[in-house]
């Protein structure tokens, strides 16, 4: 049941453990975790550009920077890559 969104519908006797039960999918919580999920995603996403332009943007001011840089490292230090960034998207789940 994990990431679903359900409703339990039944009754239990607790003196005995003895009970009836279903499980229904409930849609109008399914569309509200959707909808945070999609907006959480968009909001990712827009970040994630924001950074890329940032960077680029910050890279063309300063050519001389990266030519300073890569001359002052060494070849052995120039030819390593750098970590690119990741982002880790968490959801909740209605259940």
């Amino acid at each position: 049941m994990n990431g679903v969104c359900v409703r339990w519908r039944g009754w239990i006797d607790l003196e005995r453990l003895d009970g009836v039960g279903c499980i229904e999918f409930d849609e109008e919580a399914a569309l509200r975790e959707d909808a945070i999920l999609r907006e959480q995603m968009e909001r990712y996403t827009q970040r994630l550009r924001e950074y890329e332009d940032n960077k680029s943007r910050y890279r063309l001011d300063r050519p001389e920077q990266d030519e300073v840089r890569l001359h002052a490292a060494g070849p052995s230090s120039a030819s390593m890559s750098m970590p690119r960034p990741y982002i880790r998207v968490y959801s909740n789940s209605c259940v």
